[in-house]
């Protein structure tokens, strides 16, 4: 009978799991806010390396006799239930972004992002990422456009409407402004928000399985410890 005990096979597995997953998700938010891009072989890579990352973690748990998500335990099942794990995780990541992209609320790269994101997190703590993402993305706008109000002052004026036609009708894209040496004007991205709630929800996550010290106090039976989001 296969036993539900970890979702990484070792500690040391844990870690090199971890860090190459948020080594790109920075690295992409990083990039989005120096070029206001997410790249898409940054986006793929992220991709690809989160599905192989589940093939081999599930055939590693099947060694162990532990099952990975839903099939049996065993080195063959457990890569194929690793297989579907982050294809699961894929298609709710997409599907929740592109339900965001409909909204206008974010772009095509946050799209991709997180879709890709999701192929190593699996279809339910890629919610916890999300809602976690939307509080910081509320807090950071928030606070961004606090200080704009404070730098630009309450009495500034309104550009008037020959100032505003002449403006649309010189209307610049994303990369028009940068080739000029611009910096376009955005309220908020979502990279950055994305690559934080990551960080916290894999470290409160796997805080037992990664050997993290308590925080608040807060204490967990083993055994529940063990059992993670399948």
């Amino acid at each position: 009978m296969a036993i539900q005990e970890s979702f990484f096979p070792t500690v040391w597995f844990g870690w090199v799991w971890l860090a190459p997953l948020l080594g790109m998700v920075f690295a992409a938010a990083y990039v989005d806010l120096r070029r206001y891009v997410i790249p898409k072989a940054l986006a793929i890579t992220i991709l690809v390396t989160g599905v192989l990352a589940n093939i081999f973690r599930g055939a590693w748990l099947g060694v162990r006799n532990q099952s990975v998500w839903l099939l049996p335990a065993g080195p063959f099942l457990g890569a194929v239930d690793g297989f579907l794990f982050a294809l699961a995780g894929f298609v709710v990541g997409f599907g929740l972004f592109f339900a965001l992209w409909l909204l206008r609320t974010c772009g095509g790269g946050d799209v991709k992002l997180f879709a890709a994101i999701s192929a190593w997190l699996g279809p339910l703590l890629c919610l916890w990422v999300l809602g976690l993402s939307i509080v910081l993305v509320a807090l950071l706008g928030t606070v961004k456009m606090l200080y704009g109000l404070i730098r630009i002052g309450p009495n500034a004026s309104l550009p008037s409407p020959t100032t505003s036609r002449r403006r649309s009708d010189k209307e610049l894209t994303v990369q028009e402004m940068l080739e000029r040496g611009q910096r376009p004007k955005r309220l908020l991205s979502f990279s950055l928000p994305v690559a934080l709630a990551l960080t916290v929800c894999l470290a409160w996550k796997f805080r037992h399985e990664l050997g993290l010290p308590e925080i608040f106090g807060v204490e967990q039976p083993a055994s529940s410890s063990q059992v993670t989001q399948r």
